[in-house]
């Protein structure tokens, strides 16, 4: 017990044992308080992320944002697709819009068939053209109802150029699209342009006609002749000698003999008036006839004015007259009446008076409706 050492290390384990025993009476011990737990920050400190987690982090928002954007409204999911619009569909809906009186509406689905039309064959193709003609009578009808001093024709003139452009200048396909110009400049007062077209669909005609013929082997018209039929309804009445007359009036019209069938069909008419009487039915039929042969026989004849003769004219009048008197102006007689009147009335030049003819014509078209 004399060693120091040995104190020492009693000592110690003393010490260390009262201080076990002092820990044991006061309980465990308090963790230390952190002042700055008290702070609550009103947002996350933006401490700078490394390059992995940054990207993870948009990665994550993107994905995110994506399935947002993906997902369909329920409005969306409801809504039926719609229908696709073609060229067959936008002329059935102008066809009905047209009826319901909807003009405008008509010539836009006109114009969206002529845009596909475009894309699908071109925009100088000929269905283009053909659609351009009917927007264009689209207007036409339109601005005539409303009396509109804006008139215009581009879509016909388009229409013309295309088909010249695809088929040349003497298309057959140009007629209806003429025929379009024609009342256009009519319904404005520009007759020197209409007779012009008119002339010029003649010669289509023609031109047609005699490249069919040359094909076929046969004969080749001369142009300046004015085609004219002889009419198709027989002549009957109670007076022979004017029968047997207004048949060789016939025969000679058919065969190109137009003067001996002007004097036979004048034949005709005397022996009527002389035997019948001069109020006579049959009158009419044979002061048709006369005025037809007249028409053709001094095709190349005028007086001192340089204007043609007034004959066909004058016996077309006395036949109108007659039958509107017995039968009335809607008769069937008027109207081929009313077409030659029109048409010599247009080879002199006198285009109102012709119009007003066709006016007259249009009015008993509409009255058979």
């Amino acid at each position: 017990m004399d060693n120091p050492l040995i104190w020492i290390g009693i000592l110690a384990v003393i010490v260390v044992a009262g201080v076990l025993i002092y820990r044991s009476t006061r309980g465990p011990k308090a963790p230390a308080v952190n002042p700055f737990d008290a702070v609550r920050p009103s947002r996350s400190p933006n401490f700078p992320a490394s390059n992995q987690s940054s990207t993870a982090s948009r990665n994550v928002t993107n994905v995110a944002e994506s399935v947002t954007a993906d997902e369909p409204a329920e409005e969306e999911l409801n809504e039926e697709p719609e229908e696709e619009m073609t060229i067959a569909r936008y002329l059935a809906q102008a066809e009905q819009e047209e009826k319901d009186g909807e003009l405008d509406s008509a010539i836009e689905s006109i114009g969206e068939a002529i845009t596909l039309t475009q894309s699908e064959s071109g925009g100088d193709s000929l269905p283009v053209a053909q659609l351009l003609l009917r927007q264009g009578q689209l207007y036409q009808q339109r601005d005539y109802e409303e009396d509109s001093d804006g008139l215009n024709c581009a879509e016909f003139l388009r229409a013309m150029a295309i088909v010249e452009q695809n088929l040349g200048p003497n298309a057959e396909e140009l007629l209806p699209i003429l025929q379009a110009l024609v009342s256009w400049y009519y319904q404005n007062g520009e007759a020197d342009k209409a007779d012009q077209l008119i002339r010029r669909s003649q010669g289509i005609v023609d031109a047609n006609a005699n490249a069919k013929r040359e094909v076929e082997g046969g004969a080749v018209a001369t142009p300046n002749v004015v085609r004219i039929s002889p009419i198709k309804v027989p002549f009957k009445s109670t007076d022979d000698d004017a029968v047997t007359a207004c048949k060789e009036g016939d025969e000679a019209f058919a065969s190109g003999d137009y003067e001996a069938a002007v004097e036979s069909y004048g034949e005709a008419i005397t022996s009527v008036q002389t035997e019948i009487g001069r109020n006579a039915p049959e009158l009419a039929l044979l002061f048709h006839r006369l005025g037809r042969a007249y028409q053709v026989s001094q095709i190349d004849e005028s007086d001192d004015e340089g204007k043609p003769y007034s004959d066909p004219s004058d016996n077309y009048q006395i036949a109108l007259g007659m039958v509107v008197a017995r039968s009335g102006f809607n008769a069937p007689e008027v109207e081929q009446l009313l077409l030659d009147l029109a048409s010599f009335e247009d080879l002199c030049g006198e285009h109102y008076k012709a119009e007003n003819y066709l006016r007259r014509l249009a009015e008993i078209e509409r009255n058979k409706r």
